[in-house]
């Protein structure tokens, strides 16, 4: 399951390469992407479309990688400078 959850990840991440960096988004920009994906897992949800479940349950995925990997550089970065 998690091996299939995470290539799902990876093909949604290169998918989006073009976007540009999400490095210079800030945890509430992020936070704000992270709604609205929310909001359509939700409604996804409630109309029992599964492909649309499964996508965009891996989109917020996503997001909180990316929350994850923020986070943990900038605990790294405060580590390093003690």
């Amino acid at each position: 399951m998690l091996q299939t959850f995470c290539t799902d990840q990876e093909q949604v991440m290169k998918a989006n390469d073009h976007k540009g960096h999400w490095h210079d988004m800030t945890f509430d920009l992020i936070g704000f992407k992270m709604r609205a994906k929310q909001q359509k897992l939700t409604d996804a949800i409630c109309s029992n479309k599964l492909a649309d479940i499964k996508k965009h349950a891996t989109d917020l995925a996503v997001y909180c990688a990316m929350i994850h990997d923020k986070a943990s550089k900038k605990i790294a970065e405060r580590t390093a400078r003690k």
